[in-house]
């Protein structure tokens, strides 16, 4: 028996699919997970050299805390997924977002011009993949659902 807009493959392999994009996703939060508690480490390994060339103890306190919830943030989407929460959806495109959004509020306003040019398009091409792969995992878990009402409703 297999599922509507999906009659080449049996319940198993398009369940196989699915999985296939929500571990992609969390894979991409696990690794962000881990780069806050590495900045976090980073910051609290060099926080001595971090005051003496910086304008002040603020920044230190600020990557500390980016760091932070980054990793508790990305933590929780990557825990999402992996129980299945009702809202995984909705966490895990909040949290791309976020992330995102965090990402380049700290480029714009803390870099230094000089840095700011130096991995442009890298970057950008990377946000455009995550943002990409989000939705492909949205959109196959939504056609998840619409199957299951299909299915619930027809009595297939």
């Amino acid at each position: 028996m297999s599922r509507p807009g999906m009659d080449h493959l049996t319940i198993a392999e398009a369940k196989t699919e699915n999985r296939l994009w929500s571990n992609l996703c969390g894979l991409v939060f696990l690794l962000n997970a881990v780069a806050g508690l590495l900045r976090l480490y980073g910051v609290l390994y060099q926080q001595n050299l971090l005051e003496k060339f910086t304008s002040g103890a603020w920044l230190v306190l600020y990557l500390a805390g980016a760091g932070t919830c980054m990793a508790i943030v990305n933590g929780l989407a990557w825990l999402s997924l992996c129980y299945h929460w009702k809202r995984r959806v909705a966490w895990v495109w909040g949290v791309c977002l976020l992330s995102i959004l965090a990402y380049w509020a700290e480029r714009l306003f803390l870099w230094s011009s000089g840095q700011l040019t130096g991995n442009l398009i890298f970057i950008i091409g990377l946000h455009v993949l995550w943002i990409g792969l989000v939705a492909i995992f949205s959109w196959n878990e939504s056609k998840g659902n619409l199957s299951k009402i299909y299915y619930f409703r027809h009595g297939a």
